[in-house]
């Protein structure tokens, strides 16, 4: 009934309880033949015969499957939760309080290490009267389309892309320097160009464009440039 190696685990553990006089309690994971899985809360304490004071281990283990799964759940759940508070609802790109951290955490390493570090600061041009005139329906579409326009460029691993506020957007560029995250901001505008967002109510453009910031830092200089 139970695998060689197992039980000679039992035996050492039962033969500690029976030395010790103290008990012992786990949570055992057992398979089934059928595959399935059985969470059981095992408890082991001395156990003296009354009669014949023989002194033996009491073993009760209590079916636990149930509340693991709940278990389970709730670390999921949790575990969205977390997500979700670092993740703009509508865009789906990472949010402000997310950008907060990880510009803390990279400004330190970048200090550190000597690396350059470069912020794109992206604002959607006339995007109150794109509102007004199309509805707010149409907007959030559009802002949509412009976060996924963002991530069809920004595509390196730890680079990250941010809704900052309204129709402000903000992408962190770690180990960059200051032509590297120019060349970056050139190719979102020729992407969103390509995209072609009618924007019959702006003053700049026929379609929906942005305007961009670079914000670079090296050490302990900063430099800041307004591009596109």
């Amino acid at each position: 009934m139970i695998d060689p190696e197992i039980l000679e685990q039992n035996k050492k553990q039962e033969k500690d309880v029976i030395n010790s006089g103290t008990a012992l309690r786990y949570e055992d994971l057992v398979m089934k033949e059928d595959g399935s899985q059985v969470w059981y809360e095992v408890t082991k304490t001395q156990f003296k015969d009354p009669i014949d004071e023989v002194v033996g281990v009491l073993v009760m283990a209590r079916d636990i499957t149930e509340r693991k799964a709940t278990q389970q759940q709730l670390a999921d759940a949790i575990m969205e939760l977390e997500e979700l508070s670092f993740i703009d609802g509508l865009t789906k790109v990472a949010n402000r309080r997310s950008l907060d951290e990880k510009i803390t955490k990279m400004w330190s390493s970048h200090a550190r290490d000597r690396q350059p570090l470069s912020l794109i600061l992206c604002d959607i041009d006339h995007f109150k009267p794109y509102n007004d005139n199309y509805g707010h329906q149409s907007g959030d579409k559009a802002l949509r389309l412009v976060a996924k326009c963002f991530q069809q460029v920004v595509r390196r691993p730890l680079d990250l892309v941010a809704r900052y506020g309204g129709e402000e957007f903000a992408i962190l560029l770690p180990n960059t320097p200051i032509e590297g995250a120019r060349i970056v901001a050139e190719n979102i505008s020729e992407r969103l160009h390509e995209i072609n967002i009618p924007h019959a109510f702006s003053s700049v453009a026929d379609r929906l464009t942005l305007s961009q910031g670079i914000a670079h830092w090296f050490l302990t200089q900063i430099r800041t440039t307004v591009c596109l």
